[in-house]
């Protein structure tokens, strides 16, 4: 075999390389990338995060790469529906988010303390106890959609941007999205045509709410900056990524 010839078959042979390995990110990143949930290991207390959006969000967004502690893509979801905003992971998803948050405790005595509290009333939600007050950024295709922190019903941590509460049954957690922290609210009280809920269909199964707070939640659930977050969390952006999956629904 002549230099030539042998010159020509090593460029054909690294051209298919080439082109073997252009194929590769797009099939398996591209989903993975589309839709991200990712979730920081700071807390509310070691980030002095406010309770206004126009405070909290210049710090959260300043949180980088070395600062993750565990990120959702698409493949991880198994239902999200539109309607409750409630986004149900893969048993698979749920046990890697519990070893994350397990093995990684709050940043800050005070968060730690507060999650030890949690544990000792036997609340059986390890997930819930060990995400609570951590933020978390919601991207699409690289695009920040909005920011918020993990929040459970009964925090008093008034703020005014998104919020995600857990729950969990056998192995698989519940992601409920909820545009402000509206107290012992488990959902979002406003149903997708934008009209309040019932009372027993939003509230906590751990509190039964009286007139005057369930009143206080109609207010706060259609003030103008809940509004604008529910926009963003309901962005058609984000919709279209999962109805070809599948696993959407939209009564």
């Amino acid at each position: 075999m002549n230099k030539r010839s042998k010159y020509l078959q090593i460029s054909a042979v690294f051209i298919l390389l080439l082109l073997g390995f252009g194929c590769l990110p797009e099939d398996s990143n591209s989903q993975s990338e589309a839709f991200q949930l990712i979730i920081y290991k700071e807390d509310t207390f070691s980030l002095n995060l406010k309770e206004e959006s126009y405070e909290a969000f210049p710090v959260i967004e300043q949180l980088g790469k070395r600062d993750e502690l565990f990120m959702l893509g698409l493949q991880d979801i198994e239902t999200y529906d539109w309607d409750l905003q409630t986004m149900l992971l893969t048993s698979e998803a749920t046990e890697r988010l519990e070893t994350a948050v397990s093995r990684t405790p709050h940043v800050s005595e005070e968060a730690r303390f507060f999650a030890d509290i949690d544990a000792e009333m036997g609340r059986d939600n390890p997930i819930q106890w060990g995400i609570n007050g951590r933020p978390f950024t919601v991207k699409v295709d690289g695009e920040t959609m909005y920011s918020g922190i993990f929040l459970d019903t009964h925090s008093t941590f008034n703020v005014d941007y998104p919020v995600i509460r857990v729950t969990l049954a056998v192995d698989k957690a519940t992601l409920n999205f909820l545009p402000g922290q509206f107290q012992y609210a488990l959902i979002d009280p406003i149903d997708n045509s934008g009209e309040l809920r019932e009372v027993q269909a939003f509230q906590d199964n751990y509190h039964e709410l009286t007139e005057f707070e369930a009143r206080i939640i109609s207010v706060t659930a259609t003030a103008e900056d809940a509004i604008q977050f529910r926009d963003r969390i309901r962005d058609d952006r984000i919709k279209t990524f999962f109805e070809p999956e599948g696993n959407f629904s939209d009564p």
